[in-house]
């Protein structure tokens, strides 16, 4: 039996938003036509084995920034740095790998 689950979509129209454990699991669609902020951090907590699909909806630029929690991407791992993702409507997966740390997989470069 193959299992295909449905995506579990959430919109946000914010221009920052620090990623939480109830995240986990979830497609984020960033709409705002401002430049958005994605924080990662010690305390977001998603289980190891998770992930959160961030989507570019809206036409300002969206940025996923590590903040204590260590985001390795485009041959980067940083707990400090920032990634961009691609123009509008590029996405990237933020997958936890272990605890407080992720991978940023997708249309994504150094800031």
């Amino acid at each position: 039996q193959i299992d295909n689950p449905v995506a579990t979509f959430i919109t946000d129209a914010t221009t920052a938003r620090t990623l939480t454990s109830t995240d986990a699991g979830k497609t984020i669609l960033f709409t705002s036509g401002s430049a958005t902020v994605v924080t990662v951090n010690a305390s977001t907590d998603i289980p190891v084995g998770q992930r959160v699909d961030i989507i570019a909806d809206g036409a300002g630029a969206l940025t996923v920034t590590a903040s204590g929690a260590t985001v390795a991407a485009a041959e980067t791992s940083t707990t400090t740095g920032s990634f961009t993702i691609g123009l509008q409507y590029s996405a990237a997966t933020l997958l936890c790998v272990a605890t407080d740390s992720y991978r940023l997989i997708g249309n994504v470069a150094v800031v």
